[in-house]
């Protein structure tokens, strides 16, 4: 499974701005004064994510545009079969919505009942939860 994600994102001026050299010196009065003439707009940042090995590729791109999209998810393929993810995922193409459902299930408990986070402590995420690890609350009784 790969997780895609597109954020939109402000340009950054040539040279930095404000964040970078403090709002009211010479570089940011530069920029603001750039932008004036030519607005810097927005970046495009599109990433993939592998869910088995965690292994991320991400691109600025200049918009969200299918025909971008669709050529940065060639360019995702490429670098992951690079780097072996395609079978180290096990994440064989499903034939069947009713397979797809039953893998993404399967893969869902995995994620969060067993594989450990180092932002959990090398503990799984459900196991962070006051319920405790099931994938049924209280109010679903």
């Amino acid at each position: 499974m790969v997780h895609v994600d597109i954020k939109k994102v402000g340009r950054i001026p040539d040279g930095g701005g404000r964040r970078v050299h403090g709002r009211g010196s010479v570089q940011d009065l530069a920029a603001r004064a750039a932008a004036t003439r030519r607005r810097p707009g927005y970046a495009f940042l599109h990433t993939a994510v592998d869910g088995y090995s965690r292994l991320a590729y991400t691109e600025a791109l200049d918009d969200d545009k299918a025909v971008t999209v669709i050529g940065f998810m060639f360019r995702v393929r490429a670098f992951f079969a690079a780097h072996g993810t395609t079978r180290s995922s096990g994440s064989s193409p499903t034939t069947t919505p009713a397979t797809r459902r039953k893998t993404s299930a399967l893969w869902n408990i995995h994620y969060n009942y067993h594989r450990p986070h180092s932002a959990a402590g090398d503990r799984p995420p459900a196991s962070r939860l006051h319920t405790g690890v099931t994938n049924v609350t209280a109010s679903y009784n």
